[in-house]
């Protein structure tokens, strides 16, 4: 038992320190992250990319045709090329539609408070805060895409921090218990 505490241990340790210098590094510097994180992901999509397409050059040898592999291989260098190019873009899209979903869900709340304001004995001015909270919230997100954005990667920088100290306090935890 103390063994495999001893091996969990040494894994969470290690998540916990990558999460809160992944958290700092967001927070402070969130473009460069961003930029980072574009050109590992489309570099990544071009080698299999062109693992694929030589997989569908081996396959146009054995058997005559390419196959899937030529397809696999040309969708993801092109699917590279639009994410590094329009990665920006496509990100910007993000908080809005985020906001739509966020609005979708504040006006079902409402609909849920007012239907819930004739049953006796139940409270509705919380579900009508919270409706409203989710409005104002959404509309924020969609018309505030920039300012939206950098708050995203804020809150992002934020929760991994928080979840690399709550990975170490639990490896502390366990070790206190298994001395017990």
């Amino acid at each position: 038992m103390v063994e495999a505490i001893k091996k969990v241990t040494s894994h969470i340790i290690v998540n916990g320190l990558l999460n809160i210098a992944l958290g700092l590094a967001v927070l402070i510097n969130p473009q460069g992250v961003f930029d980072i994180s574009v050109g590992l992901l489309s570099i990544y999509l071009v080698i299999i990319g062109f693992i694929n397409l030589f997989d569908g050059l081996r396959e146009k040898k054995r058997s005559g045709g390419f196959g899937m592999f030529l397809a696999y291989g040309l969708f993801y260098i092109v699917s590279a090329a639009i994410i590094y190019y329009f990665a920006v873009d496509i990100l910007r899209a993000f908080p809005f539609i985020l906001g739509l979903v966020i609005l979708f869900s504040g006006f079902s709340q409402l609909f849920r408070a007012i239907h819930f304001r004739n049953i006796p004995n139940i409270n509705t001015v919380p579900m009508f805060l919270y409706s409203a909270i989710l409005i104002g919230l959404s509309l924020f997100f969609m018309f505030n895409t920039s300012i939206s954005l950098i708050l995203f990667f804020r809150i992002y920088g934020f929760i991994l921090l928080v979840m690399g100290a709550l990975d170490l306090f639990f490896v502390f935890y366990l070790n206190k218990k298994a001395k017990q």
